[in-house]
């Protein structure tokens, strides 16, 4: 695309320089160790950068922190951000999307998002 193709188009060439001029910024800002800010993480590949990990699953397995119910039916994944837990579930007649203090499980708040999704099966 050259130049001249934005000479006649302000507008365009306005949105161009201010994506460009704050677009990066968003993207830089870096994620806590501990923060999975969407699906499959950070980079997408499923794979923590956390250290001290266990290296074998304890038999009964890794110890409950805390669970929540009446967040309803889905099939969200979670993503963790700035000690945040966001998932979405099916309420009633409703979608929601839920926020939780990562900590204690404590639910911050719900919001409904739209109408129950339905199948087209």
């Amino acid at each position: 695309m050259s130049v001249r193709f934005f000479e006649n188009r302000p507008c365009l060439s306005f949105l161009v320089v201010l994506a460009f001029g704050f677009f990066p910024g968003i993207s830089v800002v870096a994620d806590s160790p501990g923060d999975w800010p969407q699906w499959r993480g950070p980079a997408r590949d499923g794979k923590s950068t956390e250290t001290g990990l266990l290296k074998k699953w304890p038999e009964d397995g890794p110890k409950l922190v805390w669970k929540a119910e009446g967040v309803g039916m889905g099939y969200s994944s979670f993503a963790i951000k700035g000690g945040r837990l966001y998932t979405m579930g099916s309420v009633k007649s409703e979608e929601k999307l839920h926020a939780f203090e990562l900590a204690t499980g404590k639910l911050l708040w719900s919001v409904k998002i739209g109408e129950h999704f339905k199948s087209g099966r």
